[in-house]
C-alpha cells in the first residue's frame, strides 16, 4: 500500500505542495518518507492520497525525524553482486 501512495503523490503533486521527495523504506512497513516543508496544501493532498491513514480526531500522523534518522534512511543495503543484474 506504502507503493501505491508514494505513485501517487509523485502524480499529483504541484510545486505548491514543495514535495522535494517521497520513498519508502521496504523493510519498515508501514511509513511513507517526505522530504518537504510541511504545509496546508500538502496536509490537503495527503488527505485525499489511498494509503495515507488518518486517525480519529488526530488526522494524519506525521513525525520530523533527526537528520542522523534521515540519513539512515536512505541508505538503502541489498546484496548484489558486480556484474550481476539487478
Amino acid at each position: 500500500m506504502e507503493e501505491e501512495a508514494v505513485f501517487a503523490l509523485f502524480q499529483l503533486a504541484k510545486p505548491k505542495h514543495q514535495l522535494q521527495s517521497v520513498f519508502t523504506q521496504g523493510s519498515i512497513g508501514g511509513w511513507v518518507y517526505l522530504e518537504t516543508t510541511m504545509n496546508e496544501d500538502l496536509r490537503k493532498l495527503l488527505k485525499l492520497t489511498c494509503g495515507i491513514v488518518q486517525r480519529k480526531n488526530r488526522g494524519i500522523l506525521c513525525e520530523e525525524i533527526d537528520f542522523a534518522e534521515w540519513t539512515t534512511t536512505l541508505k538503502f543495503t541489498y546484496n548484489v553482486e558486480v556484474g550481476k543484474w539487478v
